[in-house]
C-alpha cells in the first residue's frame, strides 16, 4: 500500500468559501482534502489552541451530493 502525505497551509484571513477556494487555487492547489479522522485530529492539534474560528475545506454539497472541490480523480489515486 502507498501513503500520500498532504501538505496544508493555514491562511488566517476572513474569506467566504468561494474566495477561499479561489485563493487556494491561485496560491496552492485547492482547498484541503481530508482523508480520515486521524488527519482531522492532526490538523486540529497543529492549530494554535487559542484559535476559535472556522476553517474551510474542499468538501461541498452539490444538490444533495457531497463532492470535493479538487475534481481530479488522478490526484486521489496517486
Amino acid at each position: 500500500t502507498s501513503s500520500i502525505s498532504h501538505q496544508y497551509h493555514f491562511v488566517n484571513e476572513y474569506k467566504n468559501w468561494t474566495q477561499a477556494q479561489r485563493y487556494c487555487r491561485v496560491n496552492y492547489t485547492d482547498l484541503a482534502t481530508i482523508d480520515n479522522m486521524k488527519e482531522i485530529n492532526s490538523l486540529l492539534n497543529a492549530v494554535n489552541e487559542s484559535y476559535k474560528g472556522l476553517a474551510w475545506i474542499g468538501l461541498y454539497d452539490n444538490l444533495d451530493d457531497w463532492r470535493w472541490s479538487l475534481d481530479d480523480d488522478a490526484f486521489y489515486n496517486e
